[in-house]
């Protein structure tokens, strides 16, 4: 990588240079890595270092970072009345975007939202694990930034009583999405079920087999959805397994209704695949869209789960959707052993995007 500019013999020019690189290299680099190493023209007035200026600008305000109260004020702002629920932990806001008051680049301002969502952890001397659960929530949030289709952490700010996370804000999430089609008595069709499966079950899976994170807390409240995509959120539960901890024993996380049964059921010395317990999860999840029914005792009676299984099966009789029942059966396996390890169901949603597109 190189620097140029056509006019370096003016002093202010180097000076302006310079201070471009001091402050700012780490994103100069970044830069440079997308170009494929190009040389970087710096000048204000050379149409090329225009280019350049308004990109840097934009990876600046892009990146997840700390920030300061001033810095907080001046960007956003939190409207307490406009409550869009609670997560793990901490309650959600929306919030305004006063950045693109201060933003003058026309080509960041196109693509920079109007609100973005606020979610308030409140901490004090008697929650120290609540406070070490909202940095917990950060670094696994600054961790998964590169994957599509997690909900992207914008800043974050630390007061005395309070850490506030500002987070891409969603259309809706995947329970009100099933509420709709239960009111209007529709069921979900073979794009909207592969699409899930493409950006939920496989980034699941990524995220687990390339950084070692579960999630803990899968639920369709938890999955949001925006522009007609579905994105995985809420990580308060969440935590990173090392190789030598894929088994752990430790007390339950999550949502009792959607548990795996050997969370349900834990006891004291019980060791737990966190991984293939996501899976079953995810395995409620979809039972719950084929099938728009009360699957609140699938994890806690096998002739509930078989009975719910035979009318998924009934519903869904097109040869089409074979290899997603076939799927949703081996995820609601009891045993956790008998479920698909992320390799394999990497695999076969891939298959099963192949097939769907093939039939198109």
């Amino acid at each position: 990588m190189s620097y140029k500019d056509p006019s370096s013999e003016n002093s202010q020019k180097v000076l302006y240079i310079y201070q471009i690189i001091l402050n700012y290299n780490d994103f100069v680099k970044e830069y440079a890595q997308q170009n494929n190493n190009q040389t970087i023209y710096l000048s204000k007035k050379a149409k090329k270092g225009k280019k350049f200026l308004a990109r840097l600008e934009d990876l600046i305000f892009k990146q997840a970072i700390k920030i300061s109260k001033e810095q907080f004020q001046k960007k956003y702002e939190i409207d307490f009345r406009d409550s869009l629920g609670s997560g793990s932990y901490g309650d959600v806001y929306k919030v305004k975007n006063k950045h693109k008051e201060i933003i003058k680049n026309q080509d960041i301002l196109s693509n920079m939202p109007d609100y973005y969502a606020c979610k308030q952890i409140c901490v004090s001397e008697q929650m120290d694990n609540i406070s070490s659960s909202a940095f917990h929530e950060i670094e696994v949030l600054e961790k998964l930034k590169k994957y599509d289709y997690v909900k992207k952490l914008q800043n974050y700010i630390v007061s005395n009583r309070s850490t506030y996370l500002i987070l891409d804000l969603a259309e809706s999430n995947l329970q009100e999405q099933i509420n709709q089609k239960q009111a209007d008595l529709e069921q979900f069709n073979q794009e909207e079920i592969v699409k899930f499966l493409v950006q939920i079950g496989k980034t699941l899976a990524l995220i687990y087999s390339d950084e070692g994170i579960v999630h803990r807390d899968l639920k369709p409240s938890n999955i949001l959805i925006r522009e007609e995509n579905y994105y995985l959120s809420d990580f308060g539960c969440a935590q990173e397994l090392y190789q030598s901890e894929q088994f752990q024993n430790n007390i339950a996380f999550g949502t009792l209704k959607w548990m795996s049964p050997e969370l349900r059921e834990m006891k004291r010395d019980k060791t737990i695949n966190f991984f293939k317990s996501d899976i079953f999860s995810l395995g409620m999840i979809l039972l719950y869209m084929l099938t728009l029914a009360d699957i609140s005792q699938v994890n806690c009676d096998e002739i509930f789960k078989q009975a719910k299984i035979r009318l998924m099966k009934n519903m869904y009789k097109d040869t089409k959707y074979s290899q997603i029942i076939l799927l949703v059966i081996k995820m609601l396996e009891t045993n956790p052993d008998h479920r698909p390890d992320s390799s394999i169901l990497i695999q076969t949603i891939e298959e099963i995007q192949s097939q769907h597109q093939k039939n198109q």
